[in-house]
């Protein structure tokens, strides 16, 4: 199984999009929902879909973390318990784990529409700034690796990015 990666900003847009057409003329919006998708440049989306390597060295560097996401229900009922809906669900899928420090592995396991914020690509890039620079450099004659650190270092200024 691959998953898609996408500027949040962008994912952000695309989901509007999907709403306002569902609820047809009833949308209510300012602007035409239809107008504000296309064209989007290329690398709003990450150009690969398994990060099964990705992953081992990311663990490796101290950019990422194994843990078990938390359930959507635990936080419907946990300490959100009087949030909307919208929140929740945000909360919920940009969950991180007390104490740790970079981005959560499972959110690049699977697609279930997971959150990837900006502190923890901002964590996950401090861990590799400490990387020794001939490491990163080795590390960065491959083609997915060197791609993968300037997504992260562009998904900083788009708000993040969804896993989908």
């Amino acid at each position: 199984m691959g998953v898609d990666l996408t500027w949040a900003a962008v994912a952000a847009i695309v989901h509007r999009r999907e709403a306002c057409q569902k609820s047809g003329p009833e949308c209510g919006h300012e602007s035409n929902c239809h107008d504000d998708i296309e064209p989007f440049s290329p690398e709003v989306e990450f150009p690969y879909r398994q990060f099964v390597d990705v992953s081992e060295t990311m663990i490796r560097l101290g950019m990422g973390y194994e843990a078990e996401a938390r359930s959507f229900k635990s936080f419907s009922e946990g300490e959100l318990w009087g949030a909307s809906w919208d929140e929740r669900d945000v909360a919920w899928r940009s969950q991180r784990v007390l104490g740790k420090k970079g981005i959560a592995l499972f959110k690049l396991r699977t697609n279930d529409w997971w959150l990837v914020t900006v502190p923890e690509i901002d964590e996950a890039l401090a861990a590799y700034a400490a990387v020794p620079e001939h490491e990163r450099t080795e590390l960065e004659t491959g083609q997915k690796w060197a791609a993968w650190i300037e997504w992260l270092r562009q998904s900083r200024e788009h708000g993040g990015f969804e896993v989908e």
